[in-house]
């Protein structure tokens, strides 16, 4: 069992329709400065998150509210994984070297953790 573990998810996002839940890690940087964190580290946080919860998905979903009347999501069935990352960060810089055929090793990870290329948006 897992105890008082600390998750520090930035964002759960729930759909009604599909009922699923998609956590989502949201990284950030100053317009100053250009954010370095990397892909495969937003990748391994982001599955980290996930690999937590999931034991206990039951109590995680009985945990959320999906709006402010309180209704649960328990009928969720599925947990999904997203990343936000910056338009001027090393992560986007990474994600289109990726997808024109370079990081072969990154983007099978990304296969590895079951985690697509368009869960990751660039904005």
């Amino acid at each position: 069992l897992i105890k008082k573990t600390k998750v520090n998810i930035d964002l759960v996002a729930y759909n009604s329709e599909t009922k699923i839940v998609t956590l989502i890690e949201v990284k950030g940087g100053s317009k100053n400065k250009k954010y370095k964190e990397t892909l495969l580290r937003c990748l391994l946080e982001i599955e980290t998150y996930y690999r937590i919860l999931m034991p206990t998905k039951k109590l995680f979903f009985d945990t959320l509210k999906s709006d402010d009347s309180g209704r649960s999501i328990e009928n969720a069935g599925e947990i999904k994984k997203g990343i936000y990352i910056p338009k001027e960060s090393q992560a986007a810089e990474e994600l289109t070297e990726m997808n024109e055929g370079g990081r072969p090793h990154l983007k099978e990870l990304f296969s590895t953790f079951g985690t697509q290329i368009q869960d990751v948006v660039v904005f």
